[in-house]
């Protein structure tokens, strides 16, 4: 249910990247796709290492029992594991909840970073205390959602596409027009 609001986007980010390196005419989302993905999206951190996103990726993939023969099945992520790999990484991240983003002003999850820096050191020790307890995996998954959307507005000038497919990240409220040209975009 956490990824109800973001599927149709999520699905065009699935695509997307599936096609980046297609392997015999066929598109493929593997590891490769997987980790551009995260950097595209700068979500490479102090909490989120390249061990991390890796482990996110390789733990989600389920059990093949032949791996030579179905070797694309064992080495790429399908739908369904995509977004379980997302969830892994929601886990391991530290995200602000919608009570920190309304408690420094914040539009949305791409302003936080802004408004987080302007605050006091008591704004940040209240909201380092909270996020520390925020364990519920539906909040965690609709933050890393709008925050890997939004990034991807903000690198893709707002609107995402995959093959004739094309979505506006600025009208599914992923992003605004000022953040866009803030980035100078």
């Amino acid at each position: 249910m956490a990824f109800k609001p973001h599927v149709r986007y999520l699905r065009l980010v699935y695509a997307k990247y599936s096609e980046l390196n297609p392997e015999g005419g066929r598109n493929q989302f593997g590891l490769a796709e997987w980790t551009q993905l995260i950097k595209d999206c700068r979500l490479l951190s102090e909490d989120l290492t390249t061990r991390e996103m890796r482990l996110a990726f390789w733990r989600c993939r389920m059990v093949v029992i032949d791996e030579v023969r179905k070797r694309r099945e064992f080495m790429t992520l399908s739908w369904t594991e995509f977004l379980e790999a997302l969830a892994r990484m929601a886990l391991m991240m530290t995200l602000p909840s919608q009570e920190d983003l309304d408690e420094l002003g914040a539009e949305n999850v791409l302003a936080y970073d802004r408004a987080l820096a302007k605050s006091n050191s008591e704004m940040h020790e209240k909201i380092a205390k909270r996020q520390a307890e925020m364990s519920s995996l539906p909040l965690r998954i609709d933050m890393l959602c709008r925050l890997l959307l939004g990034r991807l507005a903000l690198l893709l000038h707002g609107i995402l596409s995959a093959g004739p497919k094309r979505l506006s990240l600025i009208k599914g409220g992923y992003a605004t027009e000022d953040q866009l040209r803030e980035t100078g975009l």
